[in-house]
């Protein structure tokens, strides 16, 4: 075996190497668009929907509002503190 072989066998190795990288690589980013879960599947309206919003999809609450998660209490924490209550 001389030189010239290993060098072909180590690129053939690479080349494989990059190939399987370049499918998972694939996968990943085509999985975002092909598995989605749902979440605009309510009836709910007023309360019951911002109680669902803030028990759904992580990123509903962001979609729907504009804020996330721990904003959305910050504010209504916020809200409170300035005398404003629940109806």
């Amino acid at each position: 075996m001389d030189v010239m072989d290993v060098d072909k066998e180590a690129i053939t190795d690479m080349m494989e190497v990059a190939g399987g990288l370049a499918i998972v690589t694939t996968i990943m980013y085509a999985r975002q668009y092909f598995l989605k879960e749902p979440y605009h599947t309510s009836a709910l309206t007023g309360e019951a929907w911002v109680l669902e919003l803030l028990a759904g999809h992580r990123d509903r609450i962001r979609c729907e509002l504009g804020v996330r998660h721990h904003v959305f209490h910050k504010l209504v924490e916020t809200l409170q503190d300035l005398g404003y209550k629940r109806l």
